[in-house]
C-alpha cells in the first residue's frame, strides 16, 4: 500500500489506529484488500459511510494537492 492510498483512507475518515489495523492485516495476508475488507478490518463505526466517502474522493484533485 502506497502513501497515497493511506492518505485516501485518512481522507475517507479512518483514524491512525484504524489505518494501522489495515496495514497490519494487509501485511499478513500479502494481497490487495477490497474496500469492504478494509472497512471491516479497520473496525470503523459505519462501514457503509466509509465506503461511500472513499468512492467519492476525486483522485485527480487529490493528486494536484499532493
Amino acid at each position: 500500500m502506497k502513501n497515497y492510498d493511506i492518505y485516501k483512507l485518512k481522507h475517507a475518515g479512518l483514524t491512525n489506529g484504524q489505518v494501522l489495523n489495515v496495514l497490519r492485516y494487509a501485511e499478513n495476508k500479502e494481497k490487495e484488500l477490497s474496500l469492504r475488507d478494509i472497512a471491516v478490518v479497520s473496525e470503523c463505526r459505519n462501514p457503509a459511510l466509509f465506503i461511500e466517502r472513499y468512492k467519492q474522493i476525486d483522485d485527480d484533485f487529490l493528486k494536484e494537492i499532493l
